[in-house]
Protein backbone atom coordinates (compact mmCIF):
# COMPACT_ATOMS: atom_id res chain seq x y z
CA UNK A 1 0.00 0.00 0.00
CA UNK A 2 1.80 3.13 -1.25
CA UNK A 3 -1.01 5.67 0.33
CA UNK A 4 0.00 8.29 3.32
CA UNK A 5 -2.02 9.15 5.67
CA UNK A 6 -3.30 12.10 3.44
CA UNK A 7 -4.07 10.08 1.07
CA UNK A 8 -1.51 10.73 -1.08
CA UNK A 9 0.88 8.21 -2.88
CA UNK A 10 4.35 8.18 -2.18
CA UNK A 11 6.34 5.15 -0.41
CA UNK A 12 4.84 2.79 1.93
CA UNK A 13 5.46 2.94 5.52
CA UNK A 14 6.79 -0.96 5.17
CA UNK A 15 8.74 0.64 2.57
CA UNK A 16 10.29 3.16 5.07
CA UNK A 17 10.96 0.25 7.50
CA UNK A 18 13.43 -1.15 5.42
CA UNK A 19 15.98 2.12 5.54
CA UNK A 20 18.54 2.21 8.14
CA UNK A 21 17.69 4.90 10.76
CA UNK A 22 20.63 6.42 13.00
CA UNK A 23 21.34 9.64 14.51
CA UNK A 24 23.66 12.11 12.82
CA UNK A 25 26.16 11.97 15.46
CA UNK A 26 30.01 13.46 13.93
CA UNK A 27 31.75 10.90 15.91
CA UNK A 28 29.90 8.02 14.65
CA UNK A 29 31.70 5.73 11.92
CA UNK A 30 28.39 5.63 9.70
CA UNK A 31 28.68 9.62 9.50
CA UNK A 32 32.08 9.72 8.78
CA UNK A 33 31.81 6.89 6.14
CA UNK A 34 29.12 8.41 4.38
CA UNK A 35 29.62 9.96 0.96
CA UNK A 36 26.47 12.22 1.45
CA UNK A 37 27.41 13.21 5.02
CA UNK A 38 30.50 14.61 4.08
CA UNK A 39 31.42 18.52 3.97
CA UNK A 40 31.07 19.54 0.26
CA UNK A 41 34.06 21.77 -0.99
CA UNK A 42 32.99 24.77 -3.02
CA UNK A 43 34.32 25.38 -6.86
CA UNK A 44 36.79 28.13 -6.65
CA UNK A 45 37.36 28.36 -3.15
CA UNK A 46 38.65 26.62 -0.04
CA UNK A 47 35.47 27.02 1.49
CA UNK A 48 33.58 24.04 2.51
CA UNK A 49 29.40 23.58 3.33
CA UNK A 50 28.22 21.40 5.62
CA UNK A 51 26.18 18.11 4.61
CA UNK A 52 22.58 18.83 4.57
CA UNK A 53 19.21 17.24 3.74
CA UNK A 54 18.18 17.04 -0.11
CA UNK A 55 14.22 17.69 0.88
CA UNK A 56 14.08 19.95 3.36
CA UNK A 57 17.77 21.93 2.54
CA UNK A 58 18.49 21.93 6.38
CA UNK A 59 21.94 21.85 7.55
CA UNK A 60 22.08 18.64 9.70
CA UNK A 61 22.84 18.92 13.23
CA UNK A 62 24.03 16.90 16.24
CA UNK A 63 21.43 14.23 17.28
CA UNK A 64 18.83 14.57 13.88
CA UNK A 65 17.45 11.21 13.04
CA UNK A 66 18.49 10.20 9.89
CA UNK A 67 16.84 7.72 7.04
CA UNK A 68 19.70 6.26 4.99
CA UNK A 69 18.08 4.24 1.76
CA UNK A 70 19.71 1.53 0.21
CA UNK A 71 21.19 3.33 -2.44
CA UNK A 72 23.33 4.90 0.36
CA UNK A 73 21.09 8.51 0.44
CA UNK A 74 20.29 10.48 3.34
CA UNK A 75 17.90 12.75 4.35
CA UNK A 76 15.78 13.49 8.09
CA UNK A 77 13.54 10.78 9.16
CA UNK A 78 10.70 13.24 9.56
CA UNK A 79 11.58 14.30 5.57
Amino acid sequence: DNNNSSGLVGVSNNAKQLWDAFAYDLKDKRVQMCADLQPQKIPGTTKTEDPSCCICLCEYEEGDMLNQMKCGHVYHKEC
